[in-house]
C-alpha cells in the first residue's frame, strides 16, 4: 500500500512554541512527529511514501533523505498554493498504483490493519476514516447512515459524534474531474462534491487519534506518545 503525505503547512497556531520548524517536524521527544508517523503506518503495513510538501520542504527533505534509508520515500514540492486536494494531485503523479492511501502529516490514528487492507484491496469506492470524539466542535461531524457518509456538518457547538480523521482511501478516477495543478480543499471542496456524486464509505475506528495543531494538542501528543 503506498500512502501520500499532506505535510505543507507552517503550522501558525504553533508559532509561538514551533521556532518556524514545520509542524510535521515538530520534535516528540527527539524524533520529529513525521518519523513517527510514518514509522507506524509500515508497522501498519503501508510500503511507500510520497510527501507533498511546501513550506521549508528542504527542513524535510534533508532529514529523511539522511536518516531514514529504510523507508521508500519520494517528495513533492509546491511551487505555489495548492491547498491540500491541490497538494495531493501533485504528489499523485508518482503514486505506482491506481488506488492509495492519504493521511495528514500532523495527525497519527491507530487503526486495524486487517481492515483497512481489505478495504484498500476489495472496495473501489471511496473510503474515510472516522473516529468518535466527545468535542466535534473543531473537527466538524460526519453524517452517517449505516456504513456510507452522507454528508458533513461543521463544527458550531460542543458534542460527541463521529469526525473525519484525515486517513482515507482513495483512487486516482476519483480526481478525473479535476485540473492538474488546480488548487482546492479536500475538506471544502473535494468530499462534499464526492458524496452527492458518489458513494463514500466509513470506516470507524476507535483507535487512539492525535491532532498536533494546537500547543494544547501538540503537549497531549507528547504526554501519549511517550507512554507508547
Amino acid at each position: 500500500m503506498e500512502v501520500i503525505i499532506l505535510a505543507g503547512g507552517k503550522g501558525t497556531r504553533l508559532r509561538g512554541i514551533s521556532g518556524g520548524t514545520p509542524k510535521a517536524m515538530m520534535p516528540i521527544h527527539g524524533v520529529p512527529f513525521l518519523e513517527l508517523l510514518v514509522r507506524d503506518l509500515k508497522l501498519r503495513g503501508c510500503s511507500r511514501f510520497v510527501f507533498s510538501l511546501g513550506y521549508k520542504a528542504e527542513v524535510v527533505i534533508a532529514h529523511f533523505e539522511e536518516l531514514c534509508n529504510d523507508l521508500q520515500i519520494d517528495f513533492v514540492v509546491e511551487k505555489k498554493q495548492l491547498g491540500t486536494g491541490g497538494g495531493l494531485m501533485l504528489a499523485m503523479e508518482k503514486i505506482k498504483l491506481e488506488r492509495f492511501i492519504v493521511c495528514n502529516g500532523d495527525t497519527f490514528l491507530e487503526f486495524d490493519s486487517t481492515e483497512v487492507t481489505e478495504n484498500f484491496h476489495n472496495n473501489e469506492t471511496p473510503v474515510i476514516l472516522g473516529t468518535e470524539v466527545n468535542d466535534t466542535g473543531r473537527f466538524g461531524e460526519l453524517q452517517i447512515k449505516g456504513n456510507r457518509i452522507i454528508g458533513f456538518q461543521k463544527g458550531r457547538w460542543k458534542k460527541s459524534g463521529i469526525i473525519n480523521t484525515g486517513v482515507c482511501i482513495l483512487s486516482k478516477a476519483d480526481f478525473k474531474s479535476y485540473d492538474k495543478e488546480s488548487a482546492f480543499s479536500l475538506e471544502e471542496d473535494f468530499w462534499p462534491r464526492c458524496v452527492e456524486k458518489s458513494v463514500v464509505n466509513i470506516l470507524k475506528t476507535s483507535g487512539q487519534f492525535i491532532d498536533i495543531g494546537t500547543p494544547e494538542d501538540y503537549r497531549l501528543a507528547e504526554s501519549i506518545l511517550k507512554q507508547g
